[in-house]
């Protein structure tokens, strides 16, 4: 097999691992993302289920201030009643008493609804709380795992690097701008195995002589449809 052709291949094989790579480490972001959305979601949960039981507890201890109001009212009207002088003012006290303790009344069962209210937020905390911690415990782990995935790409290409220039300086300088040019032109993908007469960079089919003379021959041979160099599959 033609030496040329084989650091051709491997260096297509080192190519086609760095841009895998680097493609994966693109996509961190996202999956960050996808799982931050999600940690976001059960944080403003959380935050309207405060929000909720907060609205519910204020609107309580309003209804216990009036009502303390209220019956300061009522004890006050009643003290008073003695200092009345006639039967008419007399009976329009008791009114306004009785006017007071009906108010008073109103605001307990308000008080027993808001209550009711504040228990029934309350029962959903729990749920809340856990949807949150298990967003959480899922963001730090996939942040972990992205992280040391990273890591791990990072040094792996790095390592790539070393070898890829490697063999580059072992290639001819005129082969290696070829091959540059197909890279840049061929979406990455300059070197391309042939089977069964089909060039697998883009799936057409070479004229039988052509396919027995690449088998044959040291030459190195471009496909006639999109001028990849082609490599017979037994030489991979």
């Amino acid at each position: 097999m033609n030496e040329d052709l084989k650091k051709l291949i491997r260096l297509q094989s080192i190519d086609s691992e760095i841009i895998r790579n680097k493609a994966e480490l693109a996509e961190i972001p996202a999956r960050l993302k996808r799982t931050e959305v999600v940690l976001e979601g059960a944080r403003s949960k959380e935050t309207a289920f405060r929000e909720r039981l907060e609205r519910a507890k204020k609107e309580r201890r309003s209804r216990e201030q009036d009502l303390d109001e209220a019956l300061a009212r009522i004890k006050t009207l009643k003290d008073r009643v003695s200092e009345v002088k006639t039967n008419v003012e007399y009976k329009a006290r008791l009114k306004e008493i009785e006017t007071a303790e009906t108010n008073a009344r109103n605001l307990e069962d308000l008080i027993l609804e808001t209550m009711e209210r504040v228990e029934q937020v309350e029962k959903g905390r729990t749920e809340v709380e856990a949807a949150l911690e298990e967003a959480n415990q899922a963001w730090e782990q996939t942040k972990a795992r992205v992280e040391e995935s990273a890591r791990q790409l990072e040094s792996r290409n790095s390592v790539l690097m070393e070898e890829r220039n490697s063999q580059v300086a072992s290639i001819q300088p005129d082969l290696y701008e070829t091959y540059k040019n197909l890279m840049r032109e061929k979406n990455g993908l300059a070197v391309a195995c042939i089977r069964d007469s089909v060039c697998q960079g883009c799936n057409m089919s070479t004229p039988p002589q052509f396919f027995n003379e690449l088998r044959a021959s040291e030459k190195i041979y471009h496909c006639p449809s999109c001028n990849r160099i082609l490599f017979h599959e037994t030489e991979s």
